[in-house]
């Protein structure tokens, strides 16, 4: 019988070779394998308290007036206060930035500023890094005690990292950066891409060897079905919000996403179905 999805596997040779190029390109530039944004490469943090509720979409337009790239993130007290916490890339005059939001109406009860240095987000990249490795061993070990397969529970490992690869790269390609935020979205890809990638292998070997392109259609509609839905809205998130946090978790979803339409349906398809069939045609 004569292998199909093989032969549609220099798509997901292309992006991963594009991937390894944006990669490349800002590692020759910076030593590293992403461009950091400021809550991994430091700087300086301003934190303010409000004795009432303030939304992040609020300070935002005001402090863009002083400071050209910054994150805002929020959190609420125990007393009910907002505490605002701005974190810029170069120094922040603290006395302007007050002037300006009381000029606007907002006063803020208390106000502090330190520098956050690199060592911080050094130290979270290799906490990551260890807890990725591990969760990664553990994965195949436990789909290979599954599905009893060494083959099967390494391709499933390796479609996985082919969309962290592909978040990387594609993200690098267009200058973009990773924050602290975007690593976590990674987690919920990982997961994702485990998931669908058991459907595939499941529907398929739990029917006969004849029956695989069969059992494979069923899964790419209910596959692609969830791929095109979290992409929508993602892309929802991406056009409609203006916070930087969620449109950097958005972009890296929705290239993890449709990376991992190219690896799960093809890449991971394309290895089973030489898996399988490799089996099968021994048979016969």
């Amino acid at each position: 019988m004569k292998l199909k999805l093989v032969k549609l596997i220099p798509i997901p040779l292309a992006l991963l070779a594009i991937s390894l190029f944006g990669i490349y390109k800002v590692y020759s530039k910076t030593g590293e394998l992403f461009i950091k944004d400021i809550d991994l490469k430091g700087g300086t943090s301003l934190t303010l308290t409000f004795n009432k509720t303030i939304k992040n979409e609020e300070i935002e337009p005001i402090i863009k007036k002083n400071i050209e790239k910054f994150i805002v993130s929020s959190s609420k007290t125990s007393e009910g206060y907002t505490t605002i916490n701005i974190l810029a890339e170069g120094s922040i005059n603290a006395s302007e930035i007050l002037e300006i939001l009381n000029y606007n109406g907002l006063y803020p009860i208390e106000h502090s500023i330190h520098f956050v240095g690199p060592e911080l987000g050094s130290a979270f990249f290799s906490q990551v890094i260890t807890l990725l490795t591990a969760a990664y061993i553990l994965l195949f070990i436990i789909n290979f005690y599954i599905y009893k397969k060494l083959s099967i529970a390494t391709t499933i490992i390796i479609s996985s990292l082919a969309n962290i690869i592909a978040v990387f790269g594609i993200m690098d390609l267009f200058n973009q950066k990773i924050s602290f935020a975007g690593f976590s979205s990674m987690l919920i890809l990982i997961a994702f891409a485990i998931d669908v990638n058991i459907l595939l292998v499941t529907k398929i070997l739990s029917s006969k060897e004849t029956e695989f392109y069969e059992q494979y259609k069923k899964a790419l509609i209910t596959g692609l079905t969830i791929n095109f839905s979290l992409v929508v809205s993602m892309l929802i998130v991406l056009f409609l919000s203006n916070n930087t946090l969620l449109t950097n978790i958005a972009q890296i979803q929705i290239i993890g996403f449709i990376a991992d339409i190219v690896n799960t349906w093809i890449l991971n398809a394309a290895l089973i179905e030489v898996v399988v069939f490799g089996k099968f045609n021994k048979r016969h």
